[in-house]
């Protein structure tokens, strides 16, 4: 028979153990009911507001997720509280937590890639070299413990989830670190699907807005050749030997425009099938370049626009005269397009084994959020409905340009005008190529 002392501990023991199944059961139930609760919207962003949600208030009183953007940075995506009065608290809170070197609730900087569990939140934020109002606005959110699990997806971070308890709960037991770890792994997966997701949707608005504006662009010349032919056929064009020429220069140019765009249509479909042929030989860029600049000079001429060439009389590299020529073409026509009637001016030079081609001009320039995305398939720096175009010309320049080996640099302000540099080893093709850079 067991002595009172006996009896009281065996007591004592059976009650820890039931509540830690009844714990482990309530945890289990949460974790279930989370992981469809994430996986319900579609969208990464959503789906970083459902996951803030989904901890409040079965685990946590305050939850903050954090993810690293297209650029790297860490932002805070999504924050939640048991309190709706504590709201303007964790707008504010984001503001001293943005960035990678910031501490977010109480975890420093060098722990961010592991999980950390901070029992005695009062000690770590006694320890914490915060800012004076940092400290005050945790002090008045009366944190007692914090939790941070971080997201990976394949190896690679995808952010944090920070869980905080308010005075007056239990600091994260065993069972809460472990559901909350396991729906970060989930969460995970489902931050993946969401950025795929995103990618996809915006994949499909860019192909269905190319779509609409590649039926306007070859609906143009068709109507300019069919408008013509019926005026001449039915006589509204008097059957002259001048206007007659004049209807076949006009039909001459709008076939050029026919050819160009569905030869752009048709390098897109060689790029992206891998099946883009180089035909390398020796080629002279500096005359080559001053070959383009007469032929466009009068495009540039009716634009308002001149074309001047500084650089040596002759450099010569291994390449396909034939892209050389598109690339070279491409970014004059752009220029001249863009560039408000504003003088443009092309340079060459030979610097450590490179050749380097820049296209200036003074125009319009390209929005700050638009430049690192204006060599993408489809994307344009302007709307649609001010300049025509498909929106193909630039990432064509682009991936020409990494077909040779080379790199394409931009740099751009709005209302300051453009320059794109184009880098090709002067040895040719199959160099070690240099990154395409946009600032």
């Amino acid at each position: 028979e067991l002595a009172p002392s006996g009896r009281r501990e065996l007591v004592a023991g059976l009650k820890a153990e039931l509540e830690s199944c009844r714990r482990a059961q309530t945890c289990a139930r949460w974790l279930e009911d989370a992981t469809a609760t994430i996986f319900e919207p579609l969208g990464h962003d959503d789906v970083a507001s459902t996951l803030a949600r989904a901890f409040i208030p079965d685990v946590a009183d305050i939850c903050a997720v954090d993810l690293i953007d297209g650029d790297g940075a860490l932002a805070r995506k999504a924050a939640a509280d048991v309190d709706p009065d504590s709201s303007p608290l964790l707008v504010e809170l984001t503001q001293y937590e943005a960035g990678w070197d910031a501490p977010r609730l109480l975890v420093p900087p060098r722990e961010l890639e592991k999980p950390v569990a901070i029992p005695n939140a009062a000690e770590a934020l006694a320890r914490a070299e915060l800012d004076a109002r940092h400290r005050e606005i945790l002090r008045h959110l009366a944190v007692a413990s914090v939790l941070s699990l971080p997201l990976r997806s394949k190896g690679r971070p995808l952010g944090r989830i920070h869980v905080a308890r308010r005075q007056g709960r239990p600091p994260f037991g065993p069972h809460e670190r472990a559901a909350a770890a396991e729906l970060a792994l989930r969460a995970s997966l489902a931050l993946e699907r969401g950025r795929y997701h995103d990618e996809l949707k915006q994949s499909i608005e860019l192909r269905d807005e190319f779509l609409s504006i590649a039926a306007h662009e070859l609906s143009t010349p068709l109507t300019s050749l069919k408008l013509g032919i019926e005026g001449i056929r039915t006589g509204a064009i008097p059957n002259t030997q001048a206007n007659v020429s004049r209807a076949l220069d006009i039909a001459d140019r709008q076939v050029a425009s026919l050819s160009q765009l569905t030869g752009s249509l048709l390098d897109v479909s060689r790029v992206r099938a891998g099946t883009l042929e180089l035909d390398i030989e020796p080629v002279d860029l500096a005359v080559l370049a001053r070959e383009v600049a007469e032929r466009l000079e009068e495009e540039a001429r009716r634009a308002g626009s001149e074309i001047t060439i500084r650089g040596p009389a002759s450099l010569v590299g291994d390449w396909d005269r034939a892209r050389l020529d598109q690339i070279v073409t491409n970014l004059l026509s752009n220029a001249i397009k863009f560039g408000r009637g504003a003088p443009i001016a092309l340079s060459l030079e030979a610097v450590d084994g490179f050749s380097r081609l820049s296209v200036s001009d003074r125009g319009i320039g390209i929005p700050e959020d638009k430049v690192s995305a204006v060599v993408h398939r489809f994307v344009r720096g302007v709307s649609s409905r001010q300049y025509d175009g498909l929106g193909l010309g630039l990432y064509i320049v682009s991936q020409l340009v990494q077909a040779l080996g080379g790199a394409l640099h931009v740099e751009s302000a709005p209302g300051e005008g453009s320059t794109f540099t184009v880098e090709l080893p002067i040895a040719g093709a199959g160099r070690p190529q240099r990154r395409t850079e946009t600032t």
